[in-house]
This record gives C-alpha cells, sequence and structure tokens, in this order.
C-alpha cells in the first residue's frame, strides 16, 4: 500500500525528498498543512500532536480487519497518551515496544465476553502493506517554542525518522549541537516513537539511534552489501537506511534497549554490523 493516502499532497522541490520519492515514499509540504478540528490535512487536531491520525487510523482498519471502531479508539489513545513522566529513552522504549508487539485492547468476542486483542499498527513484513510519507518542515509545538525539523519520515502516519539537514557549509554535528538537542527537550512528543535520526550537512551524514550522543552517530557507507565500495553522501545514506524494507528491517531487529550505569540506553546497529548479520542469516 506505498501508494499516497493523500494524492493531493504537494512535492517538494528538493533533492532528499526526490530520493525519498524514488524508494516509494510520497511527499508533502508542511506548510501547507491544515491543523484543527474540523479542517485538518492529516488528521492532526492541534500542532502539539505528532501522529497523523488519518493514515494511521486507515493501516489500523487495514492491517486488523477483524477489529472494529472501539478497539482502534482504544488503541489510538494508548499510543498517543503523554508520556513526559518517562525519561526519553523509557518513553521511546515504550512505544517500541506497542509498536512492535501491537497494542493490547479489551473487547467482546460473539459470547460476550470481554477478551484481550493486540491492534497492528505496522506491517514489519512486507512493507508494501504500509504507507511512507516524508513530510518538509512538520511543525510541532512545544515548550516554550514551536520548532520546525527539516524533515520528517512517517510510516502509517507513525514519526518514525527525523532528518536535520545544515548547509554545505556548517559541520554535521551543528544539526546535533544546535537543533536535536533542542528537539529532545522542547518537543519531546516527536521522539517518543521514533526510531532514528539523520543528521547531514547535504554531503556528510550520519545515523544515530533517538537518544545517542553525538560520538554514537555513525556513517551508513554501503547501501546494500559489504562488498560495495564505501563512500558517504546523504543520498547514499537515504537510500540505504531509508529503503522501506531495510528501515522496518533495522528498527525491528537492530535495536537493542540496555541498561547502562547512568540509566537506559537505546543501541542502533552500524552498517557493517546490519549487513553482516543478515548476510550470516540468509
Amino acid at each position: 500500500r506505498m501508494s499516497p493516502a493523500y494524492d493531493e499532497g504537494t512535492v517538494v522541490e528538493d533533492p532528499a525528498v526526490g530520493w525519498f520519492e524514488d524508494l516509494g515514499w510520497s511527499s508533502y509540504d508542511g506548510n501547507e498543512e491544515t491543523i484543527g478540528p474540523e479542517e485538518t490535512t492529516f488528521g492532526r487536531r492541534t500542532p502539539s500532536e505528532v501522529f497523523l491520525r488519518e493514515p494511521l487510523r486507515a493501516a489500523m482498519e487495514q492491517l486488523n480487519p477483524t477489529l472494529g471502531p472501539n478497539a482502534f479508539d482504544q488503541a489510538l489513545g494508548i499510543l498517543t497518551q503523554g508520556h513526559s513522566t518517562l525519561s526519553l529513552d523509557r518513553g521511546n522504549q515504550k512505544v517500541y515496544r506497542l509498536l512492535k508487539n501491537g497494542i493490547p485492547v479489551t473487547v467482546r468476542d460473539e459470547k460476550d465476553q470481554e477478551v484481550e486483542r493486540r491492534v497492528t499498527m505496522i506491517d514489519w513484513r512486507p512493507p508494501t502493506e504500509n504507507d511512507f510519507h516524508i513530510v518538509q518542515q512538520f511543525r510541532v509545538s512545544g515548550e516554550p517554542h514551536t520548532r520546525v525539523p527539516d524533515l520528517v519520515g512517517f510510516v502509517n502516519g507513525i514519526p518514525l525518522v527525523l532528518l536535520e539537514l545544515k548547509s554545505q557549509k556548517r559541520p554535521v554535528r551543528d544539526g546535533y549541537d544546535d537543533n536535536l538537542t533542542t528537539y529532545r527537550d522542547e518537543i519531546p512528543q516527536l521522539f517518543w516513537p521514533n526510531g532514528l535520526v539523520i543528521l547531514s550537512n547535504r554531503n556528510d551524514a550520519v545515523v544515530g539511534s533517538t537518544t545517542a550522543p553525538w560520538e554514537h552517530f555513525n556513517r551508513w557507507k554501503k547501501v546494500e552489501d559489504e562488498d560495495e565500495v564505501p563512500r558517504v553522501s546523504l543520498e547514499r545514506t537515504i537510500r540505504a537506511v531509508c529503503h522501506p524494507e531495510r528501515l522496518l528491517d533495522l528498527i525491528e531487529n537492530f535495536v537493542v534497549y540496555s541498561k547502562q550505569e547512568g540509566g537506559l540506553t537505546k543501541m542502533l546497529a552500524k552498517y557493517h554490523q546490519y549487513h553482516g548479520v543478515n548476510n550470516a542469516v540468509v
């Protein structure tokens, strides 16, 4: 179902967005988004919301044909509720488990007995059963400011990928120091469902987990296998990490939450680890 959920979406004239489109993503300009309780582009009722409710609801109906509106309402409430009482790592882990394992809801069976069922939000295999949207200039209200990440990638309306793109004259680390750290503090709701972050100055590019410190961001030098000549560029990184099949595989199978001395840490596999494991199990 990689066709656009909204056929009239505005195509953003940006090379990075074009690479996403080549991979089957639909593109939209966040500057043209309408937000509100009645007229809305994606189903966001307020700019503080980060889930695109309309494609998310459509995905639930598609992926859970035996469940009904009540189950979907419960699942949406559980997924989109605030997690501000938790640290960012723990909030991210909580949402990750819901996305990976399904969201538990209570429904009545044919005997009118209450039973637990799980609502699937993402079909991890195959990727074609999901909708992929890339939104440029996605506005999110936080405390105390509204922040506008350069690109946010949504799978079934769930913001799994964040990209911050600096100019070629600036070092990649500026995207971390000047933007990402601020986003984490002021719009944490965008990071509860996040799978990974890409930082780039249009040439160099690095990939890291949701809460990784700068030193744990790494370059993704090969797209498909270990036999390729290593090279770093934003285009190569997008085509490698954001290819629908690899993205879902990476998030589902190559994310680990580990208890460290300083607390919970989210770790994301590097490119050679990803290719090495997949080559070994083929």
